[in-house]
């Protein structure tokens, strides 16, 4: 995914803030469950978080998406 970057602030916390945000819609977000995440799984939850973090440095400002944003 590429985007206009105008500003880097809040990147990495709105990244990690869709990972877990993606593990919790998911019911991942447990020991066991992590330890046998499907791969599927975990490549979803890293592009809803690589999506929110684009949305995020496209902004000035550390301005995280909403989740009907990211949709």
């Amino acid at each position: 995914m590429k985007v206009k970057v105008a500003d880097t602030v809040g990147a990495g916390d709105t990244f990690t803030a869709g990972l877990l945000a993606a593990l919790r819609k998911a019911k991942l977000l447990k020991k066991k469950a992590l330890a046998g995440i499907a791969q599927a799984d975990l490549e979803a939850a890293l592009s809803f978080a690589a999506k929110a973090a684009a949305v995020t440095v496209s902004r000035p400002g550390a301005d995280p998406p909403w989740a009907k944003e990211i949709a």
